[in-house]
């Protein structure tokens, strides 16, 4: 990855903090994912204006409502409007004991529950860059 294809991800990635989980306030933000594939496609000079595009479907990043407790966490499993408590969970986890501790804590907790029926799914295991490049461009 040159200098300069690595500042359009980055930029991208920075544009896109703060941005909530979902895109059209029901479908899931692949806004990072999208802006990775066409940066590793060699469109990293379309990646500012496809950003620009996308950012505007996008909510606010959801504001904590109460702290999870430990012993707590199962209750608050599904229900979006723990979203912003469970991103300020794993900012704190993730700054007390670095990602790697808090992934190896937290995968074998999360994955019974994991389901990705993503339509681009295909393309990106295909690797068929021609549909990569045309789903991240429809978004």
């Amino acid at each position: 990855m040159t200098v300069m294809v690595a500042d359009a991800l980055l930029d991208a990635l920075d544009r896109l903090r703060n941005t909530g989980p979902e895109f059209n306030s029901f479908l899931a933000n692949h806004g990072p994912m999208a802006a990775e594939a066409l940066v590793q496609l060699g469109a990293d000079d379309e990646v500012a204006d496809w950003v620009n595009r996308y950012r505007t479907r996008l909510t606010p990043e959801p504001a904590p409502r109460d702290r999870i407790a430990a012993g707590e966490w199962r209750s608050m499993l599904g229900d979006v409007r723990y979203v912003g408590d469970w991103t300020s969970l794993f900012g704190r986890e993730i700054g007390e004991d670095g990602w790697r501790h808090t992934l190896i804590r937290w995968w074998p907790r999360l994955l019974p529950g994991l389901s990705c029926p993503c339509s681009c799914k295909p393309a990106m295991t295909t690797g068929d860059r021609s549909q990569i490049r045309s789903c991240a461009m429809s978004c």
